[in-house]
């Protein structure tokens, strides 16, 4: 099975689409919070890339994800978008 790349990483939920949109946009929020480094303040974007799977994750699942993923760096800085 495929592994995220060192700028990457997954998070895996139960639920359903609304459940995983409203996840991903409180992830983004989060990480886009300025904070403080060594006496400096840093800010960061965030591309996330959704995907869903019936039976948990698998090498679809994640192929899935990672287009999403690059559908979503392609948009912009701080864009979300679901696998189609």
């Amino acid at each position: 099975m495929p592994r995220p790349g060192g700028d990457e990483f997954a998070v895996l939920c139960c639920g359903d689409s609304s459940d995983a949109a409203e996840v991903a946009l409180r992830i983004r929020q989060s990480l886009e919070e300025p904070f403080e480094i060594e006496g400096h303040i840093v800010e960061i974007s965030v591309s996330i890339g959704v995907a869903f799977g019936a039976d948990g994750l698998d090498e679809e699942v994640l192929g899935a994800a990672d287009r999403a993923l690059f559908e979503a760096k392609a948009g912009g800085r701080s864009t979300v978008r679901q696998a189609r």
